[in-house]
């Protein structure tokens, strides 16, 4: 048999049994786009409203307030309850988004939006966990993320290449009706992802977590910190990066006048690398370790971030240095994440709770990035402000580095042994 015929063969098998995978991911690239679209507007309503960049970072930052709270929430009232019930509820949250952020004409009503938006992500998250958690083998956790992210990158390359042009002139009502399209979507996908999870026999049972009190979930809490710290921090060190483009990334791309109309390209080139990385995802944690492979991206990402101020005016390297930190950053969260679904598929009972955990240090790393740059933004301007986070999240990944010792990083924590 010839070289290609064995490759269709190999790719029509792991295709075939990854049905499941596959469609999850299809369902996450209509997410992105909507996400991508609602993202990329929000500042700019903002803005249209007369608020300042130290204001708009100010309620951005609340989405993850509220998202770090909604962590505990539902891990009181979800216990039971899988990715289905989860998805039924973000669809209901999602639709009403972009209709509450439209009619905001007062703080007020900005911060209502944030909270449906922070409801939004953590059932997303939460969701996304559980599939993958339950029906995926160990080994295939990270590599499972990292097609995920392929198709998360695509949804995000796409989304302000669609809106960029329908918002040339400001933001209006039609424009609005984008995310709805993705958003109609992601329902029919859900229905297939449901269908295939029903059919699926290698998912794991799930295994609600224990009725316990709030002080003896404060001591899990706290117990399973004591393992996670790892991965915990290299949570925060990522929202710091990722909410930075994420929240005000908007802002930087519009002040970039050297680009002209091709503006939009300094966020597309950066999502770009996420359609090819995460296919080598699963190969470099197998060989260097999940976490290892997330804060070297990470140091990578964030150093070619603090490059953006010297290079402002050089439309060609900017788009580089854009598109390398994107090659890094497409590495970070599937070996993030497959690194906590490991956790997950050796503690079926503490499944929840690691779940909400992560999310909610993440999240405070999503409160801390858009108030920060909101502040640098008005004292530095927009593109000095990036290249400041780009330095101070080189010097907290060094500190990462110096503390956290390799062994650590290159290995899977074993929670078997503290909660059985």
């Amino acid at each position: 048999m010839s070289i290609r015929k064995t490759l269709n063969e190999r790719l029509r098998i792991y295709g075939t049994n990854h049905r499941l995978l596959f469609s999850l991911a299809f369902l996450f690239f209509f997410f992105s786009i909507y996400e991508g679209i609602s993202s990329y507007v929000t500042p700019l309503i903002m803005s249209q409203s007369g608020l300042n960049y130290t204001i708009t970072g100010l309620i951005i930052g609340s989405l993850s307030v509220f998202g770090a709270v909604f962590d505990l929430v539902l891990i009181k009232f979800v216990t039971d309850t899988t990715f289905r019930r989860l998805y039924l509820l973000l669809f209901a949250v999602a639709l009403a988004f972009p209709l509450v952020l439209w009619q905001s004409k007062h703080i007020w009503m900005f911060v209502l939006a944030m909270v449906l938006w922070g409801l939004y992500y953590d059932l997303r998250n939460f969701g996304a966990m559980d599939v993958v958690g339950r029906c995926t083998p160990e080994k295939e956790h990270a590599s499972s993320f990292g097609v995920i992210s392929i198709f998360k990158a695509a949804g995000s390359m796409l989304a302000p290449l669609l809106i960029g042009g329908l918002v040339a002139e400001g933001v209006t009502k039609t424009s609005l009706y984008a995310p709805y399209l993705a958003l109609f979507a992601a329902m029919a996908m859900f229905i297939v992802v449901n269908v295939l999870v029903r059919q699926k026999k290698v998912c794991r049972q799930y295994m609600p977590s224990p009725k316990i009190t709030k002080g003896s979930k404060c001591i899990s809490w706290l117990n399973l910190s004591k393992i996670l710290y790892p991965g915990l921090i290299a949570s925060l060190l990522i929202a710091l990066l990722d909410g930075s483009l994420w929240s005000l990334g908007s802002v930087v791309s519009e002040s970039l006048e050297s680009l002209g109309v091709y503006r939009g390209l300094f966020l597309t080139v950066n999502y770009l690398p996420g359609l090819f990385m995460g296919w080598f995802v699963g190969s470099l944690t197998l060989h260097y370790g999940k976490l290892n492979v997330a804060v070297y991206s990470l140091l990578v990402s964030f150093g070619f971030l603090a490059t953006i101020y010297l290079l402002q005016s050089e439309n060609v390297l900017l788009l580089i240095m854009m598109f390398i930190s994107g090659c890094a950053q497409a590495l970070v969260y599937p070996s993030v994440d497959g690194w906590f679904a490991d956790a997950i598929s050796q503690n079926g009972k503490m499944e929840k709770d690691t779940q909400a955990l992560s999310d909610f240090i993440s999240n405070l790393g999503y409160i801390i990035a858009p108030i920060f740059v909101g502040l640098l933004i008005d004292f530095f301007g927009p593109v000095q402000s990036f290249s400041i986070v780009g330095i101070v999240g080189v010097v907290l990944v060094g500190i990462y580095l110096l503390f956290i010792p390799a062994r650590v990083r290159r290995n899977s924590p074993n929670f078997s042994a503290t909660f059985k």
